[in-house]
């Protein structure tokens, strides 16, 4: 392939993720300014030129970005509901020990 041109199939090797997630982000805009169609083969197929490859990278790589900041404020938020979620669980404990040591004294006497 054309070093101008690369495939739905090079570009998703290239950036690492699959067929689909290229196909995803192609929508009619980026398709009339960096999409063409060429036969390769005898078939009809989508070729993306080097600016709509950088434009993709981009937008991915800030996919990317945006994921991992909302995957590390989930496990803050996860990590801080466990903690909150062990301290009740403590706290209950600590009572119901309390409450049965208080009935057990209350059983002997």
């Amino acid at each position: 392939m054309s070093e101008n041109l690369k495939t739905i199939k090079e570009l998703a090797d290239e950036l690492g993720v699959s067929k689909q997630t290229i196909r995803n982000k192609i929508d009619k805009d980026f398709r009339e300014k960096f999409v063409q169609t060429i036969k390769i083969k005898g078939n009809n197929t989508l070729v993306i030129n080097n600016a709509g490859y950088s434009l993709l990278k981009k937008t991915l790589q800030n996919d990317t970005a945006q994921t991992a900041k909302t995957l590390q404020n989930d496990t803050a938020q996860t990590a801080k509901t466990l903690q909150n979620d062990t301290a009740q669980t403590a706290k209950t404990l600590q009572n119901d020990t309390a409450q049965t040591a208080k009935t057990l004294q209350n059983d002997t006497a």
